[in-house]
């Protein structure tokens, strides 16, 4: 599975002054303005235009998969991820328009903020590697998450009628799709904020948040003819208890990060 490791609340404060239009625009702290804007950038950025209409058809230009391609374009290239904060205004976006669930940015929205992404230094060919190499791997994923979900709805939809949507029974079947090594890695608080983008303490997932997060989730080795079995063996867990096994222990560094103080909003 496909984790976004980005966590709420990221990079430093912004202030939000009112304006004259009724909207509060996002004021960047000197420590955190945007990048020198590259004279070429709009002519670089035309040449993948059809490469960034796919991935806007494919995330339905949603700010929350937007945001988790930056951030896999920070990390391709060895850089932290992306600030909340600077998505937005790479984006544009006000904080009354980020109040919007789902928040939408349009496909100009997105062009010009790969525009904004463009260095002074870089040209098309580095361009390609750094950012379009990420943005094609991101869009096949998305579409791949999508196909498969069609056949996984019915049976993420008993799921969690199964357990009435309690946040516990849905970690322990997503824990179970993860390699063992992997899973340690995790707590229900954590998997509650970086996967299910809900507060560390929630104890029910709405359905549509459920299936609309865990196929954010998806990689492209992820398939529906995999991940049926397990879906199906919890809800045999849920129905009779003493079938299921014990739950995966977080491992210690993981059960110290869940314990460490919250900055969800």
């Amino acid at each position: 599975m496909w984790l976004v490791r980005l966590l709420p609340g990221m990079g430093p404060p912004t202030e939000t002054p009112k304006t004259g239009t009724g909207k509060n625009k996002i004021r960047i702290k000197p420590s955190t303005t945007l990048p020198p804007a590259n004279v070429n950038a709009k002519t670089i950025v035309s040449a993948h235009r059809e490469a960034i209409s796919a991935f806007h058809r494919a995330c339905g230009g949603r700010v929350d998969y937007i945001h988790a391609l930056f951030c896999a374009i920070a990390e391709h290239n060895g850089k932290p991820p992306m600030p909340p904060n600077i998505m937005a205004a790479m984006l544009d976006l006000t904080p009354e328009d980020m109040k919007d669930s789902p928040c939408i940015a349009s496909e100009v929205q997105l062009t010009a903020a790969f525009e904004r992404m463009v260095k002074p230094q870089d040209n098309g060919d580095n361009f390609k590697e750094k950012v379009m190499a990420v943005v094609e791997q991101q869009t096949n994923r998305a579409m791949h998450a999508s196909d498969e979900m069609v056949k996984l709805q019915p049976v993420l939809a008993r799921l969690h009628e199964a357990c009435d949507g309690a946040a516990q029974s849905l970690f322990g079947f997503f824990m179970d799709l993860l390699p063992e090594e992997q899973s340690g890695q995790y707590t229900l608080e954590m998997w509650n904020v970086m996967v299910m983008k809900s507060p560390p303490t929630a104890t029910k997932i709405a359905l549509e948040h459920f299936v609309d997060c865990f196929r954010d989730s998806m990689d492209s080795s992820d398939t529906a003819a995999a991940i049926i079995p397990v879906a199906e063996r919890h809800i045999g867990y849920i129905k009779d208890p003493s079938t299921a096994p014990p739950p995966r222990k977080p491992s210690p560094a993981a059960a110290a990060a869940a314990a460490a103080p919250s900055d969800w909003p």
